[in-house]
Order: structure tokens, then sequence, then C-alpha cells
């Protein structure tokens, strides 16, 4: 049976760098019959508020202030957390100001060790960033056909020919708007990687990976995340790349809803 409109709690779906909302597209659907659901675009993101006029101390913190700012103005004190990329680190800086249910991170940001790790990182976000105005005008025929839609999409998600046309054109078209990639690959750049210490984390939390993440690779970008999370629980899905909501919207539902719903049966297959 599924829930009630009156038993539904809500759930947060944070997106990644340069990423936008429409990456939920595919999951919301499977998500809405469980919770009520906040899709916010990020600061400087596309759809997103603006940058501030004057510099920010710290790109990450000023992206999760914002975030905050989202789920007072809803009227939200807590709220199930979930993050992808740089909105899996996101929602974990949320949770560890006490703003979580629970927290489900789909290969967050953040979790490097080793300055070469960052360098690899920036140099992949760098290289698309050049490359994008040329795919964004070419963007509704890369997508057209499945073929070359697995083909475009392949460093972000494994099987890119499972992903909506109009989906993964915006993928490509939006991340013409992140006004936030100059202030973020300084700050990195500057050794802002992650906050140096977090309060802790009492809500249940659930860090998933896919085996075939070809930005974040778990052998090198995980480290911190299992040293700052040590009570979450580790899952590594294989053959699944880094935006694991379009790889595969039914298995990530299960992976979420099992954290944020543990007592509904009707968990999609």
């Amino acid at each position: 049976m599924l829930r009630s409109m009156a038993d539904r709690t809500p759930l947060v779906l944070i997106h990644g760098f340069t990423d936008s909302t429409r990456t939920w597209d595919t999951l919301r659907p499977l998500l809405e019959p469980h919770h009520d659901l906040l899709v916010p675009a990020t600061l400087g993101h596309h759809g997103g508020a603006p940058l501030p006029e004057e510099p920010m101390a710290s790109p990450l913190q000023a992206m999760v202030d914002d975030l905050e700012a989202q789920m007072d103005e809803t009227g939200l004190e807590r709220a199930h957390l979930v993050g992808n990329s740089l909105g899996g680190q996101i929602a974990i800086e949320l949770a560890a100001r006490g703003r979580a249910l629970s927290l489900v991170a789909l290969a967050p940001g953040g979790g490097w060790e080793e300055a070469k790790a960052v360098k690899k990182v920036m140099a992949y976000f760098e290289r698309t960033r050049k490359l994008t105005p040329f795919a964004a005008a070419r963007a509704h025929g890369l997508v057209s056909r499945p073929r070359l839609r697995k083909l475009v999409l392949r460093d972000v998600v494994a099987h890119g020919d499972r992903v909506p046309p109009a989906v993964a054109e915006a993928l490509l078209v939006n991340g013409q708007e992140c006004a936030m990639f100059e202030p973020l690959r300084k700050a990195v750049g500057g050794g802002q990687w992650h906050s140096d210490e977090l309060a802790p984390i009492t809500v249940p939390v659930r860090v998933v990976w896919g085996s075939g993440d070809r930005i974040l690779p778990p052998r090198f970008a995980t480290a911190h995340w299992r040293g700052a999370l040590t009570d979450a629980e580790w899952i590594e899905v294989d053959g699944l790349g880094h935006i694991l909501q379009l790889d595969d919207p039914h298995q990530v539902a299960r992976l979420v809803l099992e954290v944020s719903a543990p007592n509904h049966a009707d968990v999609p297959a």
C-alpha cells in the first residue's frame, strides 16, 4: 500500500556540479508516492540563485547556506537528503548541520585526500567546460540516437542509451549556465576540498558508488568520507557510472527508499 499524503515525509534531491534539476526527472516519479519532494537548483547553477556580488570565502559553504535557506523558505526543519556528486557533498554538510532525517550520498564529491586526485577531477571539468559550447549547440542531434547518446555521455553515465533524450540534452545544455564553475574551481585548486571537521551525523547514512564511475573512481575518491562517515553503510553498485540516478533510476530509488521509507513494501523492483 502506498503512503497517504499525510504520512509522507519530505525528501530533498540535490544535483551535482554543472548539472541541473533535470538530472532527477526519471527518479522523481519513483519517489513521489513515498515523499513530498523538494528539488532545488543550486546556487550559481542553471535555474538557481545568482552568485553574490561579494567574493565568497567558501563557495561550498555558500551553496550549503543557499540550500539551507531554501529548506527554511519551504518550512522544512529536517528532511531526507539525497545528493549526487557535489550535491552529495552538500547533503553531507547539511546533515552535519542537523537538517537530515536520513542521508543517501550518491558518489559524493570532496572525498579525495591527495592533490593529484583533485587535479584529475578538475582537469575533466576544465576539458568539459571548453567543449560545452560546441556540445550545447549540437545537443539535440548528439542525443537523438541511443548509440550516439551513450558515446557522448560515456564519462558520466555508463548506460547513456537508457537516458531520455530530453534529459540528456539538458545535461549538455544547462552546464553552460554554471556561474559557480570558476569560483569553485579556484577554491578546490586552492585546497578547499571539504570541511576540515564535520559535526557528528546521527541519522542513517548510506553512501552509494558505481563501480564504473569515471569521474570519481572509488579507488581515489572515497578516502576522506570513509574516515569522516564512520557509521555509514557503503554500497558499490556494479556497472553504474557517476550519475547513478540516470543509469538505473529503479535501483537508485530502491537504495534510497530502503533508508528513507524502510517499512513500506512497495519499493520499486
